[in-house]
């Protein structure tokens, strides 16, 4: 979240767009793929390990510390861009004056980052504790900063052991005989270039270690057969094909799966905006009686984990004869996605300007006059964003498309690629073709459309 809100414009996207990587790959991918990445033979992990002394036949699949330490890690891998959007829309409340007052009595980065931001961001960081991002009002906690004179900051300047890692802001407090000194200068530039070189290092860090789990997915994919098995693995290989994009459709008949998903997807998508946008337009515009009290309600019902509804949704579509059919993928998918769609199409229209629609009405349009040839237009770009949101969501659904649905015909890809396995073999470079075919399209609407995507999913995140 740092990153993003402190990147530079040439940057800014590439990092948006690493971070909605993991929330593009649907998880049942993204249990196999860090399935394949820790084998002890065929993985990767080990043999990176091994450059730096590790075992390179670890099994970490085996042991339950070492197993449930993966379990960890992928679902922190998966759960990283609705964690770290959270944190930029608390960060994006939080008013810079504070930080140039800060900067003026003599406080540095670091300093300000544990007066001001954490401190700000206390109500965001318990909410990211439990749950992961759906859209919460959540106010943004106010502090004062601490009431020391410009000599005082100065003095902390000189006996902080983080001092090194100021900003050329904090070096204030050095005097001007040893700025003109040898020494001096050399600190003043350990100062001035330290904050950089720190920046640049995680940021390559943090681009490595998100995008490298997605690196492997498509690596493999392009592997020869042959090779797939060769141990150790190998991080870059030595041929490429495309055999297994071609078993994918050959033996697998991926393009049957991948129509059905896109059918569910298009079909949730409509009815979500069909029905987000007159409830985020009441929820804006209209005064009614506990107002608040069922936009809580709407947000609330989506806080329920689908292993708890699967079942009894699962007996009331059977008794509705919905049972293997595209209403009954469609509209738990709507289910999912409404709550969000609402809140984010909401904080679209409440930036938008109430004097255009009176305007209208004092011209003699109605109501719903007013809201379809002003508000609609106006919000369009919040029902791109919306819309993008819910296809993406739609299309990486799992739970629901695995219980409703029992014939082959009927699976979406997600179902489908989990069922690549057999009894004794996983046929890891089909999957990873699968996996690529289905995940490469959304990854690239995310690449094009991450601007916007940020935006409706930081609009509504954190409310003053």
């Amino acid at each position: 979240a740092l990153l993003m809100h402190g990147a530079r414009k040439g940057t800014r996207g590439v990092i948006r767009t690493v971070v909605l990587i993991p929330w593009a790959v649907p998880g049942i991918i993204i249990a196999y793929m860090f399935q394949f990445l820790f084998n002890n033979q065929l993985g990767p992990v080990n043999v990176i390990l091994s450059f730096f002394g590790g075992a390179e036949d670890f099994s970490w699949l085996t042991k339950p510390w070492s197993a449930m330490l993966v379990v960890i890690v992928a679902d922190a891998w998966k759960q990283f861009p609705y964690i770290a959007l959270m944190l930029l829309a608390g960060l994006q409340t939080i008013p810079q004056e504070l930080y140039e007052s800060a900067s003026i009595d003599g406080a540095g980065k670091v300093k300000s980052f544990f007066h001001i931001t954490l401190p700000n961001l206390k109500g965001v960081l318990l909410i990211v504790r439990r749950v992961p991002l759906r859209r919460f009002c959540i106010r943004p906690i106010s502090i004062s900063l601490p009431t020391s004179t410009t000599e005082k900051a100065r003095r902390c300047q000189r006996s902080s052991p983080l001092s090194f890692l100021r900003f050329p802001s904090c070096i204030s407090g050095c005097s001007e005989n040893a700025m003109t000194s040898k020494e001096g200068r050399k600190m003043h530039k350990v100062k001035k270039y330290a904050p950089k070189v720190l920046y640049v290092i995680l940021l390559v860090i943090f681009i490595a270690v998100m995008a490298f789990p997605f690196y492997w997915l498509v690596l493999t994919s392009f592997k020869d057969p042959k090779d797939i098995s060769l141990m150790p693995t190998e991080l870059w290989p030595s041929r490429f094909s495309l055999k297994f994009f071609s078993y994918a459709f050959t033996e697998h008949h991926l393009e049957v799966y991948l129509l059905n998903s896109v059918i569910v997807a298009l079909g949730a998508m409509g009815l979500t905006i069909l029905f987000a946008f007159p409830a985020a337009y009441a929820f804006s515009r209209i005064r009614f009686k506990f107002k608040k009290f069922w936009r809580n309600v709407i947000l609330l019902a989506n806080m329920f984990p689908i292993i708890a509804v699967v079942t009894p949704m699962f007996i009331i579509f059977r008794k509705m004869h919905l049972i293997n059919t595209y209403w009954g993928l469609i509209i738990p998918s709507v289910i999912i996605t409404l709550p969000m769609a609402i809140w984010t199409l909401q904080a679209f229209i409440d930036t938008l300007p109430k004097d255009l629609e009176e305007a209208a009405q004092i011209d003699g349009c109605s109501r719903f006059q007013a809201v379809i040839r002003i508000i609609f237009p106006l919000a369009a770009p919040g029902i791109f964003t919306t819309a993008i949101i819910a296809f993406i969501t739609a299309w990486n659904e799992f739970m629901f498309a695995l219980i409703l649905v029992t014939k082959d015909a009927m699976r979406t890809v997600p179902v489908a690629i989990s069922m690549f396995p057999g009894q004794y073999t996983v046929p890891w470079g089909d999957m990873a073709a699968a996996s690529v075919i289905a995940t490469v399209p959304i990854v690239l609407v995310v690449l094009l459309c991450q601007k916007w995507i940020v935006s409706g999913l930081t609009s509504g995140a954190v409310k003053g």
